[in-house]
């Protein structure tokens, strides 16, 4: 293969040329949780709360209930609310109840 000028090698594309549009943004890992924090709270709150229900946010966020369970557990308390906050600090029950009903 040759160049505009007629030498044979390698092609390289010159990072200086980027157009806007091709520049990725990067974003910080405390940004990307809590925007994940962001989706899982409106997932719950579309799905009334439930987890394991099959309209329930787990399968609205397509992943498995013990693994939105795993997620939020991880979350510190603050930052939630009234029922939200009494709703993650009872998952272990409400992950047993929602399974018998």
């Amino acid at each position: 293969m040759t160049d505009r000028d007629g030498d044979i090698g390698p092609h390289l594309v010159d990072p200086s040329n980027k157009t806007p549009e091709a520049e990725l943004e990067v974003i910080p890992e405390s940004e990307m949780q809590r925007l994940e924090k962001e989706n899982i709270v409106a997932a719950l709150e579309h799905s009334n709360w439930k987890i394991y229900d099959p309209t329930g946010a787990a399968k609205q966020l397509g992943v498995k209930p013990t693994t939105l369970l795993s997620r939020m557990k991880k979350w510190p308390s603050g930052g939630l609310q009234g029922n939200q906050l009494s709703t993650v600090k009872n998952l272990p029950r409400l992950a047993g109840s929602e399974l018998s009903d």
